[in-house]
């Protein structure tokens, strides 16, 4: 097996930044494909398989360690195994280097690029990448066999069989182990014991955190999550810990902050702080719910969002569904001049479920939609036709 990739992505806001390795990289056989800005490092990334990717500490648009967060989290499976390397050309803070050691699996080059140090750090972030591949091949038999065995002693067993190539992933994987079969307490006790350099503090503190929240153990829980935090942020994976822990303990106003943070940290899905809305206001928290979207978004966005959702919905689930994304548009923000959008789709939707008592709402909705804007035709000729409709019937 080759010691070196066929390519590699840089990412870095200076566009320049390739030029002088191109040609002594192309000359190894290892092409170079650069990304300045966010969209073309993602477009990149996605669209084909780097096993090496070189991510600008200091991006413009979103910091490195959040890059390779997001990209370490990818929808395709495969793509959650690169090695990376950090480049910088100045001092790290004490925050962003303890979030780089809890992350773990990177290395760090200085900028400028020169092709001497570049080189080995390709072939130390592809080392990376073959032993990541190695590792989650042995952990995904174990969790496979465990499964279907639904024995998790044997499973432990096996783990620790592979305890040399598994290298610092094998106390991670034991406490997996325990976490996937609900063994929390057993997991819990286990890392209450293990010696301080057994694995890295902050990943300790995360694992405290999650066992506790997973057992109800909240103030425990906030207090490892909010130790780790305030010396290492934006760890996705633990903010969104803290946001279930805040809801559980009855804190929307801390839970908001922290899907704040999250939002920051994705400035390529702005859509993802409707699902935050929804979160919000299915744990019973409304007020809050509706504060943090007229604070992030605005009516136009809403009704847009809804609408659309809405629409898709009726066409490929139920109607029952539709209305009530609908209504989350009416909840946001009632009395938006653009809601007749809404009260006519939900008006719609109510006339196709066909039944009687839904029949009379549709017409409730319709009237309201007309009330807003009373020259809108199509709600007027669908008023009309469920008229007839209720008078014939």
């Amino acid at each position: 097996m080759s010691k070196m990739p066929s390519k590699i992505l840089i990412i870095d806001s200076d566009a320049g930044i390739a030029g002088p390795i191109n040609e002594p990289l192309d000359k190894m056989g290892i092409e170079v494909f650069s990304a300045s800005d966010l969209q073309t490092a993602l477009y990149r990334y996605n669209k084909q398989f780097f096993r090496v990717v070189f991510v600008q500490l200091n991006f413009d648009e979103l910091d490195g360690l959040s890059l390779i967060q997001k990209f370490r989290c990818h929808q395709i499976d495969e793509k959650r195994r690169a090695g990376f390397v950090i480049m910088n050309s100045s001092p790290i803070s004490d925050e962003k280097m303890a979030l780089c050691n809890e992350l773990g699996r990177m290395q760090m080059v200085s900028k400028p690029l020169s092709i001497g140090p570049l080189i080995s750090q390709i072939q130390k972030a592809y080392q990376t990448h073959v032993k990541l591949e190695l590792t989650y091949k042995i952990k995904k038999e174990i969790v496979d066999r465990m499964e279907a065995d639904n024995d998790v002693r044997e499973a432990i067993k096996s783990a620790h069989d592979f305890k040399k190539p598994l290298g610092d992933e094998y106390i991670p994987l034991v406490l997996d182990l325990y976490g996937q079969c609900g063994d929390y307490e057993e997991g819990l006790n286990l890392l209450k014991q293990m010696p301080d350099n057994t694995m890295e503090p902050l990943q300790k503190l995360n694992l405290m955190g999650q066992f506790n929240l997973k057992m109800g153990n909240f103030a425990e829980a906030r207090k490892s999550f909010e130790e780790a935090d305030a010396i290492a942020p934006k760890n996705i994976e633990r903010i969104s810990s803290m946001i279930d822990l805040y809801l559980e303990m009855k804190a929307p106003e801390m839970a908001v902050e922290k899907q704040k943070e999250v939002l920051d940290m994705n400035p390529d899905q702005p859509d993802m702080k409707f699902d935050m809305f929804q979160r919000l206001d299915e744990a019973g928290f409304s007020d809050e719910a509706v504060d943090f979207c007229q604070d992030t978004t605005g009516p136009r966005e809403v009704v847009k969002f809804y609408n659309n959702k809405g629409v898709v919905m009726a066409k490929t689930a139920s109607l029952d569904d539709a209305v009530k994304e609908y209504e989350r548009a009416l909840l946001y923000y009632p009395n938006n001049k653009n809601n007749y959008q809404i009260h006519y789709n939900i008006g719609l939707a109510y006339a196709r479920m066909k039944k009687s008592t839904k029949i009379q709402l549709a017409i409730e909705h319709l009237e309201l939609c007309l009330q807003q804007k009373d020259d809108f035709e199509k709600a007027k000729t669908l008023l009309d036709r469920i008229g007839h409709l209720k008078k014939t019937a």
